[in-house]
């Protein structure tokens, strides 16, 4: 399935991103603190975020959770290195988040970290694409 032709426009894909990462703050802060589902919302954000740069320079993509896949085709100078921010990792609790099974359980740390990358990528791309 290919965003291309969709009808969607980055400005959406953002604003998702920008939802998805106010929801994350918000499980985060007490009394109640769930974790996975901050990791969740992490990845959600990042996700929507890059699609959002790769809707706006009109590259066609898949409909996929891989943050790393999804990372490849943006121009050289919109792409993340792991330097700024653990693509793979945040990938991986789009699953490890909603199903139980073999990885252990998001902790805080995990969360905070998530939402630290997830951040870090929504609020860049936010301050580069055009209002």
């Amino acid at each position: 399935m290919s965003a291309q032709g969709s009808g969607n426009d980055y400005r959406e894909w953002l604003r998702y991103a920008i939802e998805d990462l106010g929801l994350d703050f918000r499980v985060m802060s007490p009394p109640e603190v769930y974790p996975r589902h901050a990791c969740y919302f992490a990845q959600q954000a990042a996700e929507k975020a890059i699609k959002a740069v790769l809707d706006y320079h009109k590259i066609d993509f898949a409909f996929r959770h891989d943050l790393e896949y999804l990372n490849r085709p943006m121009p050289q100078d919109w792409r993340f290195d792991a330097d700024s921010a653990n693509l793979e990792q945040l990938s991986d609790w789009v699953v490890v988040s909603r199903y139980p099974g073999d990885m252990p359980p998001a902790t805080e740390d995990d969360a905070r970290t998530s939402l630290s990358d997830a951040s870090y990528i929504v609020e860049t791309i936010a301050n580069r694409l055009p209002d």
